[in-house]
């Protein structure tokens, strides 16, 4: 089967995952798509194709962040002068995946069947907090908002808008109100601030933050809380 795919000879192939849990249970939850589309051939020869394609994502797996569910033609990587500002990001690769896909022409073939298993529950960008794990995803797609597509204002709003969709505001701002540090917090405002969101309005949600986190444990916040941190 993959080979079929195989055949159009695509410069990228994005194809989706299939989530469990640490017990290897498949996790149902339809939003985790990265596209909401079927499989499609894209071809990118100018920005409007780009955007068209941004507005069919559903979260930042669309845009590469996650790279076991890659395959990119070994000549378009090898071909992109790297930029080492983003060690330490934890998204180094999504870099040199951009820069492929905003190379004029380029080819990307979307699988939406799973080809790939992710084990749940066991991230290791966690290691340094849920707080952290959450602000991770913001630093890293800020960046690369800001430097791809720092001169064309729609197609810089489509690709912040990814990042919306991966980390809506009210969950993600109620899980930080339980898990972060004055500091985290602080930062997360700053961040939404720049994706255009009310800031006082999030600074408002993280205020209720000992609330939040004496309720954590009900079953609906629960899981909000965990979806978000996922």
């Amino acid at each position: 089967i993959l080979q079929t795919y195989l055949d159009s000879q695509a410069d990228i192939y994005l194809c989706d995952r299939k989530e469990t849990g640490c017990d290897l249970v498949e996790i149902r939850n339809p939003h985790r798509s990265w596209l909401r589309t079927d499989d499609e051939l894209y071809v990118f020869n100018n920005n409007l194709d780009r955007e068209i394609y941004l507005s069919r994502c559903l979260s930042i797996g669309g845009v590469f962040s996650y790279l076991s569910s890659l395959i990119v033609k070994k000549e378009r990587w090898d071909a992109i002068d790297f930029d080492a500002s983003y060690i330490g990001t934890s998204y180094p690769h999504v870099f040199i995946m951009m820069s492929v896909f905003n190379t004029p022409g380029c080819l990307l073939h979307y699988i939406s069947k799973p080809l790939v298993i992710c084990r749940g529950d066991n991230d290791s960008f966690e290691k340094k907090g849920k707080a952290r794990r959450i602000l991770i995803d913001f630093i890293a797609y800020l960046k690369l908002a800001n430097d791809f597509y720092s001169k064309n204002i729609s197609l810089k709003r489509a690709f912040e808008n990814v990042l919306l969709k991966e980390r809506p505001w009210l969950y993600t701002t109620l899980a930080m109100a339980c898990y972060g540090n004055s500091d985290e917090k602080r930062d997360l405002s700053e961040f939404y601030a720049k994706l255009g969101c009310n800031k006082n309005m999030i600074n408002t949600v993280l205020r209720f933050g000992k609330l939040a986190y004496a309720v954590k444990n009900i079953t609906v916040l629960k899981n909000f809380t965990k979806r978000i941190i996922k």
